[in-house]
């Protein structure tokens, strides 16, 4: 998907001005000032989401062996 106009709906407030920051920089119609998905995992307000998910999977796995 190309972002080409740089025209989107307003997200929502209920979103964090983290979240909302991030989607943002996300859908900037210059590709070089797009995060890279190592930028965007790197973000302190994702840690803890990530770390859940990380946590879930792994205990998933678990149940497999």
């Amino acid at each position: 998907m190309k972002v080409l106009r740089g025209n989107y709906a307003p997200i929502a407030p209920s979103y964090s001005d983290n979240l909302r920051q991030l989607i943002k920089s996300m859908l900037s119609v210059d590709p070089n000032s797009r995060p890279s998905a190592e930028q965007i995992l790197k973000k302190p307000f994702l840690k803890k989401y990530i770390l859940q998910v990380a946590s879930e999977e792994s205990a998933n796995l678990n149940d497999y062996s």
